[in-house]
Protein backbone atom coordinates (compact mmCIF):
# COMPACT_ATOMS: atom_id res chain seq x y z
CA UNK A 1 0.00 0.00 0.00
CA UNK A 2 1.69 3.94 -1.07
CA UNK A 3 0.10 6.70 0.47
CA UNK A 4 0.91 10.21 -0.14
CA UNK A 5 1.78 12.58 2.27
CA UNK A 6 2.18 16.38 1.33
CA UNK A 7 1.68 17.96 5.45
CA UNK A 8 -1.80 18.89 4.92
CA UNK A 9 -5.22 17.68 6.91
CA UNK A 10 -6.34 15.72 3.72
CA UNK A 11 -2.93 13.86 3.05
CA UNK A 12 -3.61 13.17 6.64
CA UNK A 13 -6.84 11.82 6.50
CA UNK A 14 -5.71 9.73 3.53
CA UNK A 15 -2.90 8.16 5.54
CA UNK A 16 -5.42 6.82 8.38
CA UNK A 17 -7.79 5.36 5.35
CA UNK A 18 -4.46 3.97 4.06
CA UNK A 19 -3.71 1.92 7.44
CA UNK A 20 -7.15 1.29 7.97
CA UNK A 21 -6.71 -0.70 4.46
CA UNK A 22 -3.67 -1.72 4.60
CA UNK A 23 -4.30 -3.61 7.89
CA UNK A 24 -7.19 -5.01 6.62
CA UNK A 25 -5.15 -6.76 3.95
CA UNK A 26 -2.43 -7.64 6.16
CA UNK A 27 -0.03 -5.40 3.82
CA UNK A 28 2.17 -2.96 4.85
CA UNK A 29 2.37 0.85 4.63
CA UNK A 30 4.90 3.27 2.93
CA UNK A 31 4.48 6.72 3.16
CA UNK A 32 5.74 8.93 0.03
CA UNK A 33 6.68 12.43 0.41
CA UNK A 34 8.74 14.99 -1.25
CA UNK A 35 12.43 16.69 -0.50
CA UNK A 36 13.31 19.21 0.42
CA UNK A 37 11.22 19.90 3.75
CA UNK A 38 8.42 22.58 2.79
CA UNK A 39 5.29 23.30 4.92
CA UNK A 40 1.71 22.27 5.34
CA UNK A 41 -1.46 23.70 7.19
CA UNK A 42 -2.72 20.75 9.57
CA UNK A 43 -5.62 21.87 11.52
CA UNK A 44 -4.87 25.70 11.15
CA UNK A 45 -1.56 24.83 12.09
CA UNK A 46 1.66 25.71 9.93
CA UNK A 47 3.88 22.57 10.79
CA UNK A 48 6.73 20.98 9.16
CA UNK A 49 6.31 18.42 6.42
CA UNK A 50 8.57 15.73 8.65
CA UNK A 51 7.68 17.05 12.06
CA UNK A 52 4.25 16.17 10.56
CA UNK A 53 4.51 13.21 8.95
CA UNK A 54 6.38 12.09 12.21
CA UNK A 55 3.53 12.41 13.98
CA UNK A 56 1.03 10.37 11.59
CA UNK A 57 3.31 7.91 11.66
CA UNK A 58 3.34 7.51 15.29
CA UNK A 59 -0.24 7.71 15.41
CA UNK A 60 -0.67 5.10 12.58
CA UNK A 61 1.25 2.88 14.81
CA UNK A 62 -0.26 3.51 18.00
CA UNK A 63 -3.24 2.42 16.27
CA UNK A 64 -1.84 -0.88 14.88
CA UNK A 65 0.44 -1.85 16.49
CA UNK A 66 1.05 -4.89 14.20
CA UNK A 67 1.39 -2.48 10.68
CA UNK A 68 4.74 -2.47 8.81
CA UNK A 69 4.72 1.29 7.94
CA UNK A 70 7.74 2.92 6.02
CA UNK A 71 8.75 6.27 4.63
CA UNK A 72 9.79 7.45 1.52
CA UNK A 73 11.18 10.56 0.90
CA UNK A 74 12.10 11.84 -2.66
CA UNK A 75 13.93 14.68 -3.98
CA UNK A 76 12.79 13.63 -7.67
CA UNK A 77 9.49 15.02 -9.27
CA UNK A 78 6.98 13.86 -7.17
CA UNK A 79 4.74 13.04 -10.30
CA UNK A 80 7.37 10.76 -11.22
CA UNK A 81 8.20 9.36 -8.00
CA UNK A 82 4.98 8.27 -7.13
CA UNK A 83 3.81 6.56 -10.24
CA UNK A 84 7.67 4.51 -9.83
CA UNK A 85 6.94 3.78 -6.47
CA UNK A 86 2.97 2.76 -7.53
CA UNK A 87 4.85 -0.21 -9.44
CA UNK A 88 5.86 -2.17 -6.33
CA UNK A 89 2.18 -1.43 -4.85
CA UNK A 90 -1.36 -2.73 -4.71
CA UNK A 91 -3.20 0.91 -4.00
CA UNK A 92 -1.48 4.35 -4.00
CA UNK A 93 -3.78 6.47 -1.53
CA UNK A 94 -4.41 10.25 -1.80
CA UNK A 95 -6.43 12.35 0.51
CA UNK A 96 -7.53 15.29 -1.72
CA UNK A 97 -7.90 18.78 -0.90
CA UNK A 98 -10.32 21.54 -1.70
CA UNK A 99 -8.48 23.78 -4.45
CA UNK A 100 -7.80 27.00 -1.68
CA UNK A 101 -4.56 27.58 -2.55
CA UNK A 102 -1.90 27.16 -4.84
CA UNK A 103 -0.39 23.62 -3.18
CA UNK A 104 -4.04 22.53 -3.03
CA UNK A 105 -3.77 22.98 -6.88
CA UNK A 106 -0.81 21.63 -7.43
CA UNK A 107 -1.44 18.24 -5.38
CA UNK A 108 -4.11 17.96 -7.54
CA UNK A 109 -2.62 18.33 -10.74
CA UNK A 110 -0.46 15.72 -9.24
CA UNK A 111 -3.42 13.14 -8.33
CA UNK A 112 -4.34 13.78 -11.93
CA UNK A 113 -1.31 12.81 -13.61
CA UNK A 114 -1.29 9.53 -10.51
CA UNK A 115 -4.03 8.50 -11.19
CA UNK A 116 -4.14 8.48 -15.16
CA UNK A 117 -0.33 6.91 -14.90
CA UNK A 118 -0.13 4.51 -12.30
CA UNK A 119 0.00 0.89 -12.81
CA UNK A 120 -2.26 0.41 -9.58
CA UNK A 121 -5.58 1.54 -8.84
CA UNK A 122 -6.07 5.21 -6.72
CA UNK A 123 -8.03 5.67 -4.13
CA UNK A 124 -9.10 9.12 -3.72
CA UNK A 125 -9.86 10.06 -0.02
CA UNK A 126 -12.36 12.84 0.14
CA UNK A 127 -15.52 13.52 1.37
CA UNK A 128 -17.67 13.00 4.99
CA UNK A 129 -18.45 9.37 4.47
CA UNK A 130 -15.50 8.09 4.91
CA UNK A 131 -15.51 5.47 7.93
CA UNK A 132 -15.72 1.57 7.80
CA UNK A 133 -16.57 0.08 4.31
CA UNK A 134 -20.46 -0.45 4.65
CA UNK A 135 -21.30 -0.04 1.09
CA UNK A 136 -19.64 -0.31 -2.14
CA UNK A 137 -21.12 1.58 -5.75
CA UNK A 138 -19.08 0.47 -8.44
CA UNK A 139 -19.78 1.87 -12.21
CA UNK A 140 -19.97 -0.48 -15.31
CA UNK A 141 -20.15 0.26 -18.95
CA UNK A 142 -18.63 -2.44 -20.71
CA UNK A 143 -15.08 -1.52 -20.54
CA UNK A 144 -12.06 -3.15 -19.58
CA UNK A 145 -11.62 0.18 -17.08
CA UNK A 146 -15.14 -0.85 -15.68
CA UNK A 147 -14.42 -4.62 -15.10
CA UNK A 148 -10.85 -3.43 -13.28
CA UNK A 149 -12.72 -1.48 -11.01
CA UNK A 150 -15.82 -4.40 -11.25
CA UNK A 151 -13.08 -6.43 -9.62
CA UNK A 152 -11.36 -4.48 -7.29
CA UNK A 153 -14.90 -3.67 -5.96
CA UNK A 154 -15.27 -7.42 -5.85
CA UNK A 155 -12.26 -7.60 -3.55
CA UNK A 156 -13.10 -5.27 -1.55
CA UNK A 157 -16.56 -6.39 -0.78
CA UNK A 158 -15.01 -9.65 0.39
CA UNK A 159 -12.60 -8.05 2.67
CA UNK A 160 -15.15 -5.48 4.34
CA UNK A 161 -18.16 -8.09 4.19
CA UNK A 162 -20.11 -5.03 2.48
CA UNK A 163 -23.29 -4.48 0.62
CA UNK A 164 -22.30 -4.00 -3.11
CA UNK A 165 -24.50 -2.07 -5.36
CA UNK A 166 -23.97 -1.90 -9.24
CA UNK A 167 -24.46 0.88 -11.33
CA UNK A 168 -24.34 1.70 -14.90
CA UNK A 169 -25.35 5.26 -17.14
CA UNK A 170 -27.40 4.48 -20.08
CA UNK A 171 -25.38 6.20 -23.08
CA UNK A 172 -28.00 8.11 -25.00
CA UNK A 173 -27.06 6.19 -28.40
CA UNK A 174 -27.91 2.82 -26.81
CA UNK A 175 -31.20 1.28 -26.07
CA UNK A 176 -32.50 0.47 -22.37
CA UNK A 177 -32.57 -3.09 -23.32
CA UNK A 178 -29.15 -3.16 -24.24
CA UNK A 179 -28.03 -1.20 -20.96
CA UNK A 180 -30.14 -3.73 -18.88
CA UNK A 181 -27.58 -5.88 -20.73
CA UNK A 182 -24.40 -4.49 -19.50
CA UNK A 183 -25.77 -4.09 -15.81
CA UNK A 184 -27.19 -7.79 -15.63
CA UNK A 185 -23.98 -8.88 -16.84
CA UNK A 186 -21.97 -7.10 -14.37
CA UNK A 187 -24.38 -7.67 -11.57
CA UNK A 188 -24.28 -11.37 -12.10
CA UNK A 189 -20.72 -11.25 -12.13
CA UNK A 190 -20.48 -9.60 -8.55
CA UNK A 191 -23.10 -12.45 -7.27
CA UNK A 192 -20.72 -15.24 -8.73
CA UNK A 193 -17.16 -13.65 -7.18
CA UNK A 194 -18.82 -12.43 -3.97
CA UNK A 195 -21.31 -15.28 -3.33
CA UNK A 196 -23.69 -12.70 -2.10
CA UNK A 197 -27.14 -10.31 -2.64
CA UNK A 198 -25.78 -7.39 -5.17
CA UNK A 199 -28.20 -4.43 -6.38
CA UNK A 200 -27.93 -2.54 -9.97
CA UNK A 201 -29.36 0.21 -10.98
CA UNK A 202 -29.72 1.87 -14.28
CA UNK A 203 -29.22 5.72 -14.81
CA UNK A 204 -29.34 8.99 -16.81
CA UNK A 205 -27.41 11.61 -17.77
CA UNK A 206 -23.86 12.81 -17.23
CA UNK A 207 -21.82 9.62 -15.72
CA UNK A 208 -19.72 11.41 -13.51
CA UNK A 209 -22.91 12.88 -11.91
CA UNK A 210 -24.92 9.85 -10.89
CA UNK A 211 -22.41 7.97 -9.57
CA UNK A 212 -21.33 11.01 -7.71
CA UNK A 213 -24.95 10.96 -6.49
CA UNK A 214 -24.79 7.33 -5.72
CA UNK A 215 -21.83 8.43 -3.89
CA UNK A 216 -23.51 9.79 -0.96
CA UNK A 217 -24.75 6.85 -0.01
CA UNK A 218 -21.43 5.04 0.10
CA UNK A 219 -18.25 4.18 1.60
CA UNK A 220 -16.41 3.70 -1.32
CA UNK A 221 -17.08 4.36 -5.49
CA UNK A 222 -15.08 2.32 -8.06
CA UNK A 223 -15.03 3.66 -11.40
CA UNK A 224 -12.42 2.88 -14.41
CA UNK A 225 -10.15 5.80 -15.43
CA UNK A 226 -11.44 5.43 -19.02
CA UNK A 227 -14.62 3.94 -20.97
CA UNK A 228 -15.67 3.31 -24.34
CA UNK A 229 -14.06 6.20 -26.07
CA UNK A 230 -10.85 7.66 -25.46
CA UNK A 231 -11.12 10.50 -27.76
CA UNK A 232 -14.13 11.61 -25.38
CA UNK A 233 -12.18 11.60 -22.48
CA UNK A 234 -9.08 13.36 -23.93
CA UNK A 235 -11.18 15.78 -24.54
CA UNK A 236 -14.06 16.62 -22.34
CA UNK A 237 -11.74 15.39 -19.30
CA UNK A 238 -11.91 11.46 -17.06
CA UNK A 239 -14.91 11.14 -15.57
CA UNK A 240 -13.31 8.99 -13.47
CA UNK A 241 -11.34 12.01 -12.22
CA UNK A 242 -14.52 14.41 -12.23
CA UNK A 243 -16.21 11.44 -9.58
CA UNK A 244 -12.99 12.00 -7.55
CA UNK A 245 -13.60 15.54 -7.47
CA UNK A 246 -17.62 15.56 -7.06
CA UNK A 247 -18.08 12.33 -4.78
CA UNK A 248 -18.81 12.39 -0.72
CA UNK A 249 -16.93 9.25 0.06
CA UNK A 250 -13.78 7.62 -0.99
CA UNK A 251 -13.30 6.68 -5.20
CA UNK A 252 -11.32 3.68 -6.28
CA UNK A 253 -10.02 4.70 -10.13
CA UNK A 254 -8.77 2.08 -12.04
CA UNK A 255 -7.20 1.11 -15.73
CA UNK A 256 -8.24 -1.61 -17.57
CA UNK A 257 -6.94 -5.07 -17.21
CA UNK A 258 -4.19 -5.97 -19.86
CA UNK A 259 -5.28 -8.66 -22.49
CA UNK A 260 -3.15 -11.59 -24.02
CA UNK A 261 -3.29 -12.39 -27.34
Amino acid sequence: MLAVFDGTAASAAGLVWAADEAYSRCASLVISTELPSSTGHVGGRCIDRFDGLSQAVTGLRARYPSLVVETLATGLDLRLAIVAAAARADLLVFGHAQHESSHDLLMSSILRISARRSPCPTIVVRGSRVGPMRRIVVGVDGSSAAAAALSLACDEALIHDAQLSVVHVREREFAWADAQSVLDIAVNECRDRTMRAVTGALASGPAWSALAEASRYANLVCVGSRGRSGFKTAVFGSVALRVAEHADCPVAITHPRATGH
